[in-house]
């Protein structure tokens, strides 16, 4: 078996155990996480694991691979000074990150009273109680130190690093997560106070792009005040609906949107100059 703790060894927190020859995942929590996996491995080998998929699968690779380096041992979130209670919805959050069919161990949904597994029968209720030990964490100035020291540091270790944007690519890519994320979006966009904020701030943003000559006017139908300029130098002006330009130019909507909106420098070789400095508009 293989171990990554990133010099956390000593500390608490969540954890993923990968079977490399699977692809499966199981997320668990430790007080100290060198003490747990030794647990672990002493479950698997004497047949006591109470995850009935993980002990099958370590049962059926350790005979056809002879070995069980096939495990990999991974720290996802240190949580210095905590206890098991508070960190159980960590562990959640974890486990609905990499809940995807076929590729995750952890798939008991109403656990025995005794059972440690983390799966809330209130989901409503964790949420406010993440929350809660969130907010009561971070106002604790030494942990709030200790933790983001410990973030910026493992964010430097290139595995860490691939291993979390391919997490995050697959959580963002999920249907329900675009449903809830385009969901909370058009809610904060319709909020009378919030939504005019981001407008504002917007528009603020595309005329300190272009210049202040630059007359911008985004709205629902129409954009303009620009020169969209394709890569091979077709120039386009008062789009007035971007989902239909979008398809037309074989671009993906939200990219173009977050291109214009100035969330991306650049997309698919397309480029935004003034009105001004353009001629020759389509």
């Amino acid at each position: 078996m293989k171990y990554f703790y990133d010099g956390h060894e000593k500390d608490s927190g969540i954890y993923k155990i990968l079977n490399t020859h699977t692809g499966r995942v199981y997320i668990g929590q430790a007080k100290q996480f060198d003490d747990r996996w030794p647990r672990h491995r002493r479950d698997l080998y004497k047949k006591k694991k109470k995850t009935p998929i993980l002990q099958n699968d370590f049962n059926k690779c350790l005979k056809e691979l002879g070995h069980d380096d096939f495990l990999e041992f991974y720290v996802l979130e240190v949580l210095p000074g905590t206890t098991r209670l508070q960190r159980n919805p960590f562990e959640e959050k974890w486990i609905s990150i990499f809940d995807i069919p076929d590729k995750i161990y952890n798939i008991e949904k109403h656990p025995a009273s005794g059972d440690p597994s983390c799966f809330s029968h209130t989901p409503e209720e964790t949420k406010v109680k993440l929350s809660i030990a969130v907010k009561k964490m971070w106002e604790n100035k030494d942990i709030r130190i200790k933790i983001t020291e410990l973030s910026k540091q493992r964010w430097q270790n290139p595995k860490y690093r691939e291993s979390r944007t391919k997490q995050i690519q697959e959580y963002s890519s999920k249907p329900e997560t675009k449903e809830k994320r385009s969901k909370v979006a058009k809610e904060r966009y319709n909020d009378p106070v919030i939504g005019e904020t981001i407008k504002t701030t917007l528009a603020d943003a595309r005329l300190k792009q272009l210049g202040t000559k630059a007359a911008i006017e985004i709205n629902a139908k129409t954009f303009s005040g620009f020169i969209l300029t394709s890569p091979t130098g077709e120039k386009y002006q008062n789009i007035k609906n971007l989902a239909q330009f979008a398809r037309d130019h074989q671009l993906n909507e939200s990219g173009l949107r977050a291109f214009i909106y100035c969330k991306r420098e650049s997309y698919n070789g397309w480029r935004l100059v003034p009105v001004e400095s353009s001629d020759n508009i389509s």
